[in-house]
């Protein structure tokens, strides 16, 4: 690598990471430190090292003034590889597509989500990693916009599985931020912090500036002045060679004190000596931004064009812009110097002629919109109808935080109070997508107050349950809310009036119209709700199952709007609880697919916690584990998604006998401790309940069970979605020695069971009536008769379990030989389902009436894990390791990994041999 200045250390870390992606394993490194201290140097040293050894280098530099540009940084240093029509539509095969219009402004990529987005950069970049080593290069990143920030992190997590390296240039954060922080603290990712240079460092540049002997003190001084940072060291030099000033001891008190503040005295200097036109001139680059024209630059600086060339060669000579084309300046510390010179209401007026300048030429729109920001209010209504536009435009290209802050700017024009309403709508949507709910609550609740228009009003209430769950106070505060508004809606605008209905049957279980039957999407929106708003202490399979069957025509269109997952949720999981599993399978499959085709991993998560709940209950463990595994590793920690994904997997390990890692993963999710009281957590609170039951703790067990009952008594008491739940009731009153609280658990899922309808619910309730001692013994009609209701339906790991307690109970009043067959097939259903703990059991039942049973498999294709089988099963259909990795979401290493575990399980050497195996 090129010779730097005591950076020998930070050099051979660069190369031992650049040698490694050259052989095929990649990885990030992170350069963090203050302004001036080499970090560009050090960038540009690899870069230099890459080049030569024939590597592809990608670069891309944050800026100031840039960072409200979506995917600004993402953009520079991507859209290079896409120059060559011939080289783009292999670069952007596959879910790399999802990125074209984020780059290149393809129409109809504005359905893509931001996710989506994401997950196509990540993808083209894959793709072009395949064809040679590749290192990308972001410096400044501290400035980078908030979704190339976002990539960039995607891509540190991932680096490792590509001959790709990150390198990542950074000053200290000045506050929290988030994604960089957290790449700070991953440990997969290096970090290289440049220290000040020695006296003898400083010693050495300035012997190098001169050409001769510098004196010790002379050196110390200048170390002293700079504190060893290099950008200041060159800047100190430069001031002293411009006085005259002798670098030998003797003029050890000649050496000012150089520091930031100093460089804007001596930049204002240096302009102040070039004349009023430099001056300008340099103001006009920096309100800009790096890489403008120099003809706009003269134009804002109004100053002749036929002079501007000299003016422009002139800042360079004295080092304050680089020798280039397009106006840049040489470092960021002298871009802040300039612009401090100019006060604040002057460079206002300037961002104001600058957004003027660029609409003039057709600039693109966030590049006049991130003038606009800058730009004093004046209560124009083009500037508000610009920012809305420009808001619209980084929404679709997955940066809420920029459009909630080109929205905010927006209102502060003000805009014509006709609009005002509409633009906090839009302003909520945003926030709700960057998790600010309380601003977007807020901001809803203004527009419902302020905007003239009833649909408007609708609009916002529409959104408010998505924003927040709510407390009781706020769900009752919102159903009068939603009262007031639909005589003024329901006259003028149908849907959003079902819209409106559709809140009150998710909060207060109101009645529905009488001629909802499916027909429109806003009749699937308010079927999928009363789902929510029906399933109480009466309800019937018949009903609910029905509500979700009428939505089903319109699936695809509660899945293409984003403000009705809840609605989707309630049409998938009616299906579900009625044990229309083959309906429910094909609904969420659906769901599934759209989430993957449009790359959005927190409607993938969503859509795969729903389709494992339809898995499990068929059980089909091992497909509803590998389900919410997917979940769990797509959704982010601390999102919805996440939390119901984690209660999904727990769910399948309790059903599998894994109560040891389902402990832990309750604990990782974050849900040992206090839980929210929303709607959405309570399947959290149960399913602790079921891991407390499963660990035999049954005094937090029953905690867990009394606050779940009194938070569903304030809404609609416990449906016959509670079974399970009661079942596990059942085993802590049990435990805690409690027979009678046993028997009224059992009898009441037996009264939920009858109301349901559904032979799994009765057979389900029958066998809980058994096991709390409520039955007339092991030969009474009550569980036999749950074995019979269940052999009948599709529920294989209910049925398994109903066997099991049968050939159980049989074998402890001495009928060792009757015990035999139902344990036996008990035992076949439960491995079948993949239920290893139950199945187990059985094994111990059976060796209990003097039979010899063989222990679980090692080896073979029962001793894959589900994630294994799925994979495997992917790859036996011909799929290639990097088309597996973009189906479920992973990496290719991550993909190999499972697949070598799966070739040593299956006993077979690579892919040849796997269908066989598998077969």
């Amino acid at each position: 690598m090129p010779h730097l200045l005591e950076r020998e250390q930070h050099l051979a870390t660069l190369e031992t990471l650049l040698a490694a992606v050259r052989a095929g394993a990649g990885g990030a490194v992170v350069v963090e430190g203050p302004a001036g201290i080499g970090k560009s140097s050090l960038l540009a040293a690899a870069c230099a090292t890459a080049i030569d050894n024939g590597m592809q280098v990608l670069q891309a530099r944050g800026t100031e003034l840039e960072r409200d540009f979506p995917l600004g940084v993402a953009r520079q240093a991507l859209e290079p590889l896409l120059h060559r029509p011939d080289a783009r539509n292999r670069l952007l095969a596959g879910p790399a597509r999802l990125a074209e219009h984020a780059l290149l402004g393809v129409p109809g990529g504005h359905e893509v989500e931001g996710a989506g987005i994401l997950y196509g950069l990540y993808w083209l970049v894959v793709n072009a990693a395949a064809d040679a080593p590749l290192v990308l290069v972001v410096d400044d990143a501290q400035w980078a916009d908030e979704p190339s920030l976002r990539f960039v992190a995607y891509l540190a997590r991932r680096a490792a599985s590509l001959p790709f390296a990150l390198l990542i240039g950074t000053r200290p954060p000045a506050g929290p931020d988030a994604i960089l922080d957290a790449l700070a603290a991953d440990p997969d990712v290096r970090r290289i912090l440049p220290a000040p240079l020695a006296v003898d460092g400083v010693r050495r540049m300035l012997v190098a500036a001169v050409g001769g002997p510098v004196g010790d003190a002379f050196a110390g001084s200048c170390w002293d002045a700079t504190g060893g940072n290099p950008f200041l060291v060159s800047e100190l030099v430069a001031t002293l060679r411009e006085q005259e000033v002798s670098f030998t001891d003797a003029s050890v008190d000649q050496v000012a004190e150089v520091t930031p503040p100093m460089v804007a005295r001596r930049t204002s200097a240096t302009l102040a000596r070039l004349g009023a036109d430099a001056t300008a001139l340099a103001q006009a680059v920096a309100v800009l931004g790096d890489g403008v024209a120099l003809d706009l630059a003269a134009q804002l600086a109004d100053i002749p064009l036929a002079s501007a060339p000299a003016t422009a060669a002139a800042l360079v000579r004295v080092g304050l812009l680089v020798d280039e084309m397009e106006l840049r300046f040489r470092h960021p510390l002298l871009v802040g110097a300039v612009r401090a010179s100019l006060a604040g209401p002057e460079r206002s007026l300037l961002h104001a002629r600058a957004a003027a300048l660029l609409e003039a030429r057709g600039a693109p729109l966030d590049r006049v919109a991130a003038q606009l920001r800058r730009a004093p209010p004046a209560g124009d209504a083009t500037v508000v109808a610009r920012l809305r536009e420009a808001a619209a435009s980084a929404r679709d290209r997955g940066a809420p935080a920029t459009a909630a802050a080109l929205l905010e700017r927006a209102l502060a024009e003000p805009p014509p109070e006709q609009l005002r309403g509409e633009l906090l709508v839009e302003l909520a949507r945003n926030e709700i997508a960057v998790g600010r709910s309380r601003d977007a609550t807020d901001h809803l609740l203004a527009a419902e107050e302020c905007a003239a228009d009833p649909r408007v009003r609708a609009r916002a209430l529409a959104m408010l349950p998505q924003a927040n769950p709510g407390t009781a106070a706020f769900r009752d505060r919102l159903l009068v809310l939603v009262q007031r508004t639909l005589p003024a809606v329901e006259p003028v605008d149908r849907e959003l009036g079902l819209r409106l209905r559709s809140i009150q049957v998710l909060i207060a279980g109101a009645p529905a119209p009488v001629d909802v039957a499916g027909a429109t999407l806003g009749e699937a929106v308010l079927l999928g709700h009363l789902v929510f708003g029906r399933m109480g202490p009466g309800a019937s399979a018949a009903e609910i199952g029905g509500l979700g069957a009428r939505a089903l025509s319109h699936v695809d269109g509660l899945l293409a709007d984003g403000e009705s997952s809840i609605a989707f949720s309630g049409v998938a999981l009616a299906l579900r609880w009625a044990d229309r599993l083959d309906e429910a399978e094909q609904c969420t499959s659906r769901a599934v697919e759209h989430a993957r085709r449009l790359g959005s991993t927190g409607d993938y998560a969503s859509a795969l916690t729903l389709r494992s709940a339809v898995h499990r209950r068929a059980g089909r463990l091992r497909e509803a584990e590998a389900d919410a595994r997917l979940a769990v590793g797509a959704a982010v920690g601390g999102e919805w998604s996440f939390h119901m994904g984690a209660v999904a997997l727990i769910s399948c390990l309790l059903d599998r006998g894994e109560v040891e890692e389902a402990g832990l993963l309750l604990a990782e999710a974050g849900l040992e401790g206090p839980i929210l009281d929303a709607p959405p957590l309570l399947s959290a609170l149960l399913v602790r309940m079921r891991l407390r039951a499963a660990q035999r703790d049954h005094v937090r067990g029953l905690e867990d069970w009394a606050e779940a009952v009194r938070r569903a008594e304030r809404r609609r008491g416990i449906g016959a979605s509670w079974i399970e739940d009661l079942a596990a009731v059942v085993e802590l009153r049990r435990m805690a020695g409690d027979d009678h609280g046993a028997r009224d658990a059992a009898a009441q899922a037996l009264t939920l069971a009858r109301a349901w309808g559904t032979p799994g619910a009765l057979g389900q309730a029958l066998r809980l009536q058994a096991r709390a001692g409520a039955g007339a013994g092991v030969e009474s009609a009550g569980l036999r008769e749950a074995v019979a209701l269940l052999a009948g339906s599709s529920l294989l790991l209910e049925h398994a379990r109903a066997l099991i307690d049968l050939g159980s109970a049989l074998r402890r009043s001495g009928r060792r030989g009757d015990a035999r067959v139902p344990l036996r097939e008990g035992l076949d259903l439960a491995h079948r389902c993949g239920a290893d703990g139950l199945a187990e059991h059985a094994r111990e039942e059976l060796r209990a009436t003097g039979v010899r049973v063989q222990r679980a498999a090692l080896h073979g294709v029962d001793a894959l894990t589900p994630s294994e089988r799925r994979i495997a099963d992917l790859a036996a259909e011909g799929r290639t390791n990097a088309g597996i990795a973009q189906e479920l979401f992973l990496t290719v290493k991550t993909i190999e990994m499972h697949l070598t575990q799966a070739y040593r399980k299956l006993d077979v050497t690579g892919r040849p041999g796997l269908a066989d195996a598998l077969a």
